[in-house]
């Protein structure tokens, strides 16, 4: 096997790069993907969905991506490694639960720690369940509910990215992330389903609450699934 003889471009870090990013289509549609989910959110999406599906970086990858940069950051910058246990446990109303109740819930705490990425993209399909019920008029079917919210979740993440190295210094910050979500929520989905900005913020509302209380009934089946593998096996 001779390298000179090559008939095509030989293989090198560079071209790696260049075909990951080819695949994930960030060489070129990264740029232009967050200027229109920022600037003209409805017309990104309805590009995607309806017209145009090569000029932005595809749903998942977006988000696999902007997930990935937050939890590195945050496991780097955040000591994720610290027990939670250390940090709860003189917690007055903490100390009263039951020892297996308290063991139980700093397993889900660690859990939530180690697998960042995957509880931080855990609220998605509750959160397109909500939209999707919400925005029923909107003649959309939940596969393209769900494309919208992963890209409002990837700019969401993206927004709090920079915000991540401050956060252990400026607890309040957690209140600032919280207002920063919530708005491009509101944004985003008064501009995508054509709200009025009144409806839009009473629909948005109901949207986060929904989601976040279908987010805790998941939660609750988790640790009641977490105790049965404890206690039963």
């Amino acid at each position: 096997m001779n390298p000179e003889e090559s008939k095509i471009k030989r293989i090198s870090w560079k071209s790696l790069t260049e075909s990951f990013l080819e695949q994930l289509n960030l060489e070129r549609g990264l740029g232009y993907t967050v200027k229109q989910l920022l600037l003209r959110p409805r017309m990104a999406i309805e590009e995607y969905l309806f017209e145009d599906r090569h000029r932005m970086v595809k749903p998942l990858g977006f988000l696999l991506l902007v997930v990935a940069i937050a939890a590195y950051l945050s496991s780097f910058l955040l000591s994720f490694d610290t027990d939670i246990g250390a940090l709860i446990a003189n917690d007055a109303a903490f100390s009263r639960l039951p020892e297996d109740i308290q063991s139980l819930i700093i397993r889900f705490f660690n859990l939530s720690q180690q697998y960042f990425n995957l509880f931080l993209m855990s609220n998605i399909p509750t959160t397109t369940l909500a939209t999707y019920l919400i925005f029923r008029d909107q003649d959309l079917n939940f596969p393209e509910h769900l494309v919208i919210n992963v890209y409002i979740f990837s700019i969401q993440t993206l927004l709090i990215i920079p915000l991540i190295p401050f956060m252990v210094k400026v607890p309040l910050l957690s209140l600032l992330i919280l207002v920063l979500n919530i708005g491009f929520m509101y944004y985003a989905l008064t501009k995508i389903f054509r709200q009025s900005w009144r409806d839009g913020a009473l629909k948005t509302l109901v949207v986060f609450i929904f989601a976040q209380f279908l987010q805790g009934i998941a939660v609750g089946l988790f640790l009641v699934i977490m105790a049965l593998i404890t206690y039963l096996f």
